[in-house]
């Protein structure tokens, strides 16, 4: 088990090497590290997925499967157009 990430629904490792996970609260946390101590980001709402883009934008999809775009944590979520009934939500790299 990696320390403190038990109860995470899902784990991402960003473009900056730090760790985004979904707890099983729908909460996001970081972490410098796999072995970092998790600490809750402040967010817009409930999350049950995450993926970050080439650019570095964070997509979240919200607990009423909303898909939005967070440029970082501590601006809001916006809205993407045409984003709803997500179950989640994966990026490619090229």
């Amino acid at each position: 088990m990696i320390p403190n990430t038990n109860s995470a629904n899902e784990i991402l490792q960003l473009k900056d090497g730090s760790i985004l996970m979904v707890g099983m609260d729908n909460i996001l946390y970081t972490a410098a590290s796999l072995n970092g101590t998790r600490v809750q980001v402040p967010s817009n709402g409930s999350v049950i997925g995450i993926t970050q883009l080439n650019n570095g934008m964070i997509l979240v999809v919200d607990t009423k499967s909303m898909l939005y775009k967070w440029e970082n944590f501590n601006a809001n979520w916006v809205l993407v157009a045409n984003g709803g009934g997500m179950i989640g939500v994966a990026a490619l790299s090229t």
